[in-house]
């Protein structure tokens, strides 16, 4: 549900991406991102090519992820 648009980094791999969804919420409900399994986000190496199921659709390697925690 939380799939975002593919971010392009720049010839020194930098790059912004600004974003709004409303796929997935940051207030309890059951679009949290906060559920019991929690949530992170991946960074893949080339292109989602937004194909489900199919190898190398998910954009390949992944070269970083985060985990999104609450901060109370």
């Amino acid at each position: 549900m939380g799939d975002l648009p593919n971010l392009v980094a720049d010839a020194n791999g930098k790059a912004v991406l600004t974003y709004t969804t409303n796929r997935v919420s940051l207030s309890p409900g059951p679009l949290s991102l906060f559920d019991e399994d929690g949530s992170a986000f991946i960074v893949h190496v080339d292109e989602d090519k937004g194909t489900t199921g199919v190898k190398g659709g998910a954009g390949g390697g992944r070269l970083g992820c985060g985990v999104i925690q609450l901060n109370a």
